[in-house]
C-alpha cells in the first residue's frame, strides 16, 4: 500500500495490510499505525520531511520484519520501547542525520540480521548496543562519523559475512576479530585508522576487503550535496599485517586513501586474488618485479592503479601469469613500463605525465584494447607490429608523439582514434587495415595522409 503524506494523517487501513509504503515528506506518523498487527514490512522515506520520531504505538507491530526509516533528517530519537519489536530482522536507517544514539532496548532484537546505519553522522554506539543480539549477517555503518570505537560485541555474530565501516573513525578492529570465521566482506577506513590487527589472517573466509574510502555509499545526490562532501581525508595506515597472507579466499582487495608505501611480499600468496585496487595512496612500489621459481598470484585478471607514486613498473617471470586488465592512472611519477604479462587483453595508461618508455607493449599478442591518454613525454610507440588481436586503439593527448609504427599490422583493428597529438606527423600503414570501421582524427595538425591512404578511407566509407 503507497501512501501520500495526507493521506497518512488519517490512515484507515485494512487490519490485515502486511505492507506499508511511504515516500512522501512526512511529519507525523499516527498512533493508529500500531494497529496494524500484521505489518511485516514498512518502507519510510522522508526527503525534506520533518518527521523527528516515531509513536510509542508503533512498537506494538509484533509481526514486523523489515523496517527502513531513510533520510528522516530530523529524526533524533527512536521510541525507548523499539525493542519490543520481537521480529524485527532487517533496520535500515541511512541518513538519519541527528540521530544521536539508539535506545537501551535495543539489545532485546534478538531476531535482528540486517543493520544499516549508513551516514548517521550524529549517532555513537554503545558497548551495551547489541547487548543480546548474536544473530546479525550484515552490518554497514558508513560515514557515521561518529562511531569511533566497534562494539565488541560485532565479533560475537557468528553468522555475520558482511562489515561495513568506511568513513567510521575507528581506530581499531576488536581484538577478537579473528572469530568472525564465516565473514566475507570488511569493509573499513576512515581518518582515525592506524592499527589492522594480526589476527586479520583468521577470516578464512574473507572474499573482500577494502581499506580506505573504497566505495561511496549510495544515497541521494540532494541528500549529499545538502549536508556532507564526498571525500574522506586518508587514513594513518602504514603496512598490512603479514598474516593478509593467509587469506586464501580473498578474490578482491582494495586500497584507497591509505598510507602505504609499498605492499607487504606475502600478498604474493594470494593465488586466489582476482582484483587488486590501489588508488589515492604514496605506494612506491609493487611486488612484481623479481622472477618468481614458482607462479604467483595465479588468479589476478584485474590491477588498478590510480594516484601512486610509483615510477616504474615491470612483471617478473612467474608473476601474474593470468593478468587481463592493467590500468595505470594519474601515477604522475611513472616513467617506466618494462615487461608485461602476454596475457593482457586490456592496456590503459591515463595522465602519467612523466611517463616515456612503454617497452613492455612488444609481445601482447592477446592485447584487444589500448589506451593511452595524458601522457605528454611519451616520443615513441612501438612494439605494435606484435599486437595481433589489437581490435581498439585510443591515443589522446600525446604532445611528443610523432608517428605510430607498424600500424599496418593491425590486421584487426576496428576502431581508431587519435586526437591533441600536436606534431604526429603520419599514420603510417593506415591504407592496409581492412577491418577499420570507425576512425576518429581531431586536434593533430601536423597530420597529413597520402592518397592511397585517403582513397582506401573512402572505400570504406570513413571521414577524416
Amino acid at each position: 500500500m503507497f501512501l501520500t503524506a495526507e493521506s497518512v494523517i488519517i490512515l484507515q487501513a485494512p487490519l490485515q495490510l502486511r505492507e506499508l509504503v511511504i515516500t512522501s515528506p512526512l511529519s507525523k506518523l499516527p498512533k493508529s499505525t500500531g494497529q496494524l498487527k500484521h505489518l511485516e514490512l514498512i518502507i519510510i522515506k522522508c526527503p525534506s520531511g520533518k518527521l523527528k520520531t516515531l509513536p510509542d504505538e508503533f512498537c506494538d507491530l509484533q509481526c514486523l520484519e523489515h523496517l527502513e526509516l531513510t533520510y528522516c533528517t530530523e529524526m533524533k530519537s527512536l521510541p525507548e520501547s523499539f525493542g519490543n519489536l520481537k521480529n524485527l530482522q532487517h533496520l535500515d536507517l541511512s541518513g538519519c542525520s541527528k540521530l544521536r544514539k539508539l535506545p537501551n532496548s535495543f539489545r532485546n532484537l534478538k531476531q535482528l540480521k540486517h543493520l544499516i546505519l549508513i551516514w548517521c553522522t550524529g549517532l555513537t554506539i554503545s558497548s551495551e548496543t547489541l547487548g543480546n543480539i548474536t544473530t546479525l549477517e550484515f552490518i554497514d555503518m558508513r560515514y557515521s562519523t561518529k562511531i569511533e570505537v566497534l562494539p565488541p560485541q560485532v565479533a560475537h555474530q557468528r553468522d555475520l559475512s558482511e562489515l561495513c565501516l568506511t568513513g567510521t573513525n575507528i581506530r581499531e578492529l576488536p581484538s577478537a576479530i579473528g572469530d568472525l570465521r564465516d565473514l566475507k566482506i570488511l569493509d573499513i577506513g576512515g581518518p582515525s585508522l592506524e592499527i589492522l590487527s594480526p589476527l586479520l589472517g583468521c577470516l578464512r573466509s574473507l572474499k573482500k576487503l577494502a581499506i580506505g574510502d573504497c566505495r561511496f555509499a549510495k544515497l541521494p545526490v540532494w541528500f549529499l550535496s545538502m549536508n556532507y562532501t564526498r571525500r574522506f581525508s586518508s587514513n594513518q595506515l602504514k603496512c598490512l599485517p603479514d598474516s593478509i597472507g593467509e587469506l586464501n579466499q580473498l578474490e578482491k582487495l582494495s586500497l584507497n586513501s591509505t598510507g602505504l608505501e609499498c605492499l607487504p611480499p606475502c600478498i604474493m600468496a594470494l593465488n586466489n586474488l582476482q582484483e587488486l585496487e590501489v588508488e589515492s595512496s604514496p605506494l612506491r612500489e609493487l611486488p612484481f618485479k623479481r622472477d618468481s621459481l614458482v607462479e604467483c598470484m595465479l588468479g589476478l585478471t584485474f590491477l588498478y592503479l590510480d594516484s601512486t607514486r610509483i615510477s616504474e613498473i615491470a612483471f617478473g617471470k612467474g608473476i601474474c601469469p593470468n593478468l587481463q586488465s592493467l590500468r595505470i592512472y594519474s601515477c604522475k611519477r611513472l616513467a617506466e613500463v618494462g615487461t608485461l604479462p602476454n596475457t593482457l587483453t586490456e592496456l590503459e595508461f591515463c595522465y602519467c605525465e612523466t611517463l616515456e618508455n612503454i617497452e613492455g607493449l612488444c609481445g601482447l599478442a592477446k592485447l584487444c584494447y589500448l589506451e593511452i591518454r595524458g601522457c605528454p613525454n611519451v616520443e615513441e610507440l612501438s612494439g605494435f607490429g606484435t599486437l595481433k588481436s589489437l581490435e581498439s586503439l585510443l591515443i589522446d593527448e600525446c604532445g611528443e608523439i610523432t608517428g605510430i609504427r607498424g600500424l599496418q599490422q593491425l590486421t584487426k583493428l576496428r576502431f581508431l582514434c587519435v586526437s591533441n597529438c600536436c606534431v604526429l606527423e603520419e599514420l603510417a600503414g593506415i591504407e592496409h587495415l581492412m577491418e577499420l570501421r570507425e576512425l576518429h582524427v581531431s586536434q593533430c595538425p601536423s597530420l597529413q595522409y597520402g592518397e592511397e591512404e585517403l582513397e582506401h578511407l573512402r572505400q570504406l566509407g570513413l571521414k577524416i
